[in-house]
């Protein structure tokens, strides 16, 4: 095995195309270093099992990430929200590995990174530890300055990426069976998703949206649950679900959306969208003022029209 690599953690995996568009950033900034990854799919080592049905099935995969901590150089947290406090899994998960690095006395940097609260408690303890804290939206920047803890604000990752990166990506994780399709029509591009804080009237008011709009809505699917989304809300619509295409983005007479990823594609590519908050993140990457909040809208605002 080789030793004295950097250690790349991410939550990157075959479910979710933004997570992949992190890793192939991540990969390409740290690439003057040997790199291993560690990440749930898609990786050289496994993360901590959380939990007993997970440490039952895979009872090495705790001593197989300690290894790989300990024979790492730097470790370096690639991106996303691993550390968000609206989700206590994810806490636990990732707040493992920064612990273990952190008692291991690793040099730990974390890029990219966005938060949705203000750090308290053991997280606060750890985060104060590491070497380098880099976030993504202002809002995080703000929350970790009033926890006292330095960080530099930079873009997300993805937008670091070319257009060829993206449409690699694209091309390596699909949901949808069969190609991209492709449409000579005025089209909506448009993606959505389930979030546990929302309220169920949120989603009838995404159907009535498109029930009442004059284009085409082809749905974008960025997550594995996306096509799930689909099934219980869209489908009975006349909505047409595809994979991704960096030419379904050009060509598309608007773009909305929930997932940050679907949003920052388009603004990579330099498009105008329009933005469904429905976490910090969102507001704290796009602003208030670009953003419809999806807890408090006026009911009758339609972006779709």
């Amino acid at each position: 095995m080789i030793k004295n690599y950097t250690l790349l953690v991410g939550n990157y995996g075959h479910t979710n195309i933004g997570d992949m568009l992190l890793k192939k950033s991540a990969e390409k900034q740290l690439s003057s270093d040997e790199v291993k990854v560690m990440s749930p799919g898609f990786g050289d080592f496994p993360i901590f099992t959380i939990g007993f049905r997970s440490l039952f099935v895979s009872p090495l995969n705790n001593w197989k990430a300690y290894k790989a901590i300990l024979n790492s150089e730097k470790i370096v947290f690639g991106g996303g929200g691993l550390f968000n406090s609206q989700n206590r899994h994810s806490l636990w998960i990732w707040g493992s590995v920064l612990c273990v690095s952190i008692l291991l006395r690793k040099n730990v940097e974390l890029i990219g990174q966005s938060f949705s609260s203000v750090p308290t408690g053991v997280l606060l303890s750890l985060l104060k530890r590491t070497n380098a804290i880099s976030v993504r939206d202002n809002q995080s920047l703000e929350f970790l300055k009033k926890a006292s803890i330095k960080a530099t604000l930079v873009n997300d990752l993805a937008l670091n990426l070319n257009t060829s990166d993206i449409e690699e990506v694209f091309k390596q994780i699909k949901f949808v069976p069969g190609n991209t399709i492709k449409l000579n029509c005025d089209y909506i591009l448009f993606n959505a998703r389930t979030y546990n804080s929302l309220s169920e009237s949120v989603y009838r008011d995404i159907q009535s949206w498109i029930s009442k709009t004059q284009y085409k809505v082809v749905f974008v699917a960025f997550d594995k649950s996306d096509v799930n989304f689909y099934n219980k809300y869209l489908k009975d619509l006349g909505v047409i679900i595809t994979n991704p295409s960096v030419e379904l983005f050009t060509n598309a007479k608007k773009i909305i959306g929930m997932r940050l990823h679907f949003l920052l594609v388009a603004k990579k590519l330099g498009l105008e969208f329009t933005p469904l908050s429905y976490a910090p993140k969102v507001i704290g990457m796009f602003g208030s003022n670009q953003c419809v909040d999806l807890y408090n809208y006026n009911n009758q605002k339609n972006p779709l029209v």
